[in-house]
């Protein structure tokens, strides 16, 4: 019932979002807090509330069938316990996920340690009290098959998942690395776990036909079976032990038995006396003392053995999430190192070729996996196509902050090329350019393509300079500008002020005229929250370089300062801003372009 309140809270909460959201909602995130999927409004804002009240009429209907539910019965308040909190979990990340939709963003990654770590922890405690089940639990064949070997591996899993919970937890110092802070401890447990029930069903079943050897599987008669009952208890206390030292005591203790039995005469041959035989040999938890000092460290699996498979399970999952964080820092690092040393275009391995056949506008048209794929009569691509459109201008200018040479694309931090290709199908031209996102340039999966079709009458009046001349142009002395140089500083600090504040709109009311003629209000609203949200907020920021010039390529004369910001923010360590301030009509330098360097999706509008 408590489950199914919550999953109407989840409800509830959802049509009060509803007339609040967009109609295509944000749903899904990668591993580094950025969007990277999208749902309809109706789905994005009930499917959580769905999955709640299956899980939870699931949930229900497990216990029911479970053909062990008698043992469910025995831990159910744990298990009640555990669908209560799974199911709180899910509603606070449903309402996570309505509030960034609404503008309150801040980072899942910082959401998700803490929802997963304490939801770990929990099954910790489930663990301890879980007992043998075919749906709850750790479930090898070796834990079903056994009691024994159940408790045993449920007895160290239920301190190695609240060791990995608290791992998860710590996570949330460092968000962008929380995958490895899930998905190596988990790996961990899950190998150790399904190797050490299979040794604990190994020892077991030895131990098991011993005993029945000396049982001789004989339970007719009165003495035999009184005796087998005992040795399986001896049995069951020398489980963790190994098979050499319990098959002495079980026969050690069978011999003993029998020549206790032997010493009655035929009329004392009773069941008390019997009863009183067992008596003597005390409790059968005593004979493991037998087997002092090597089997008093193993007989406890919750004593000095488990403290040190403790320890090693900790100490390796630190050493890796070191060396793995770590080794990501330093390659951030030198990306960065990469990034300041790289020439735009006097370090290209091509030298400029003209292709006038490339230069012009285009429009895209559609979004494929490979160039075969296009139909210029069926559009693949359902969603709303990222890249709108893109100007080749002549001498290797484009309206992206990108350069270009006969069949190459250059991003001008000089570390992704891609060769784009042009395709003439009936009356149309057609470019096919290769999309190289993180997937491609982080896991080298294979790129897809942007189709993009040549424009003649909406082709904009652009007067293109060229590349090599406009760098020419910018080799003005710093000294002779500095006061121009601080006043564009200092308005690109107030702007960058206003955006780190999320208050994006304001953002394009104080950029220059020019920008606002080329991008609407809405374009640089959406652009700032696919691109500039996700980062969360600003650590720390500081200029590297400025550059004074009097021509933007595709823009023309006019005063402009270039600046670069090297940003760390709460979700990239590293990154750069680079801010174009220009001085407008009225005498006031406002921006007129804006780029962030992160990978290359992340295009904000600027001008060029």
């Amino acid at each position: 019932m408590t489950v199914f309140a919550i999953a109407l809270a989840a409800f509830l909460v959802g049509a009060c979002f509803y007339p609040y959201l967009p109609e295509r909602m944000a749903s899904h995130w990668n591993a580094k807090g950025q969007v990277d999927g999208y749902m309809s409004k109706g789905w994005g804002t009930f499917l959580m509330p769905i999955t709640i009240a299956g899980l939870g009429l699931l949930f229900m209907v497990i216990v029911r069938i479970d053909p062990l539910k008698a043992n469910i019965a025995g831990f159910r308040k744990y298990y009640d316990g555990f669908i209560i909190l799974f199911a709180v979990f899910l509603f606070c990340l449903n309402l996570w996920m309505l509030l960034w939709n609404i503008g309150y963003k801040f980072s899942l990654n910082i959401v998700m340690p803490i929802g997963v770590g304490l939801l770990v922890f929990y099954l910790g405690i489930l663990c301890e009290n879980a007992k043998r089940n075919w749906f709850i639990g750790i479930r090898t064949p070796w834990t079903l098959s056994s009691d024994i070997v159940w408790d045993e591996t449920h007895k160290i899993g239920a301190k190695l998942f609240k060791a990995m919970g608290i791992v998860i937890l710590a996570g949330v110092f460092w968000p962008a690395y929380l995958l490895f802070f899930i998905l190596i401890p988990t790996v961990l447990v899950t190998v150790f776990l399904l190797a050490y029930s299979y040794v604990v069903y190994q020892k077991v079943g030895q131990v098991g036909e011993s005993a029945r050897r000396l049982n001789n599987e004989s339970g007719d008669g009165t003495w035999e079976s009184v005796k087998a009952g005992y040795l399986k208890q001896v049995e069951k206390a020398l489980s963790s032990a190994g098979r050499r030292e319990t098959k002495q005591v079980l026969e050690d203790v069978n011999s003993h038995l029998d020549q206790r039995f032997s010493e009655l005469g035929p009329e004392e041959q009773t069941w008390e006396n019997m009863q009183a035989i067992i008596t003597e040999m005390g409790p059968a938890s005593d004979y493991a003392e037998l087997l002092e000092p090597e089997v008093s460290a193993v007989r406890q699996p919750a004593g000095r053995k488990t403290t040190f498979l403790m320890g090693i399970f900790i100490s390796v999952t630190t050493v890796i999430l070191i060396v793995i964080v770590s080794v990501m820092v330093v390659s951030n690092k030198q990306e960065v190192y990469e990034l300041r040393e790289v020439s735009n275009i006097e370090n290209l391995s091509h030298p400029f070729e003209n292709d006038p056949e490339v230069i012009g506008y285009w429009k895209s048209v559609d979004f494929v996996d490979a160039v075969e794929d296009f139909d210029p009569g069926k559009k693949k691509w359902r969603g709303e196509l990222f890249l709108k459109d893109f100007s080749f201008m002549a001498n290797g200018g484009t309206s992206f902050p990108w350069t270009w040479t006969k069949d190459w694309i250059w991003h001008n931090d000089g570390r992704t090329k891609a060769q784009y290709q042009i395709k003439q199908m009936g009356n149309e031209t057609y470019l096919f350019l290769p999309w190289l996102s993180g997937d491609v340039t982080i896991r080298h999966q294979k790129p897809s393509y942007y189709v993009l079709k040549k424009q003649t009458s909406e082709t904009p009046q652009i007067e293109p300079t060229p590349v090599i001349q406009w760098l020419e142009l910018t080799e003005k002395s710093a000294a002779d500008n500095d006061g121009k140089v601080n006043a564009a500083v200092d308005a690109a600090k107030d702007w960058l002020k206003i955006t780190d504040d999320g208050d994006y709109a304001t953002s394009w009311e104080q950029t220059c005229g020019l920008f606002k003629s080329k991008f609407s209000k809405e374009q640089l609203v959406q652009s700032f929250d696919l691109v500039r949200a996700p980062l969360s907020k600003v650590i720390s920021r500081k200029v590297i370089s400025t550059q004074y010039t009097d021509v933007m390529p595709g823009v023309g004369p006019g005063e402009y300062v270039i600046i670069q910001f090297k940003t760390s923010f709460e979700n990239k360590a590293d990154a750069i801003e680079t801010v174009t301030p220009m001085l407008d009509k009225d005498g006031v330098w406002r921006v007129s372009g804006y780029y962030i360097n992160i990978d290359s999706e992340s295009q904000i509008p600027r001008v060029r």
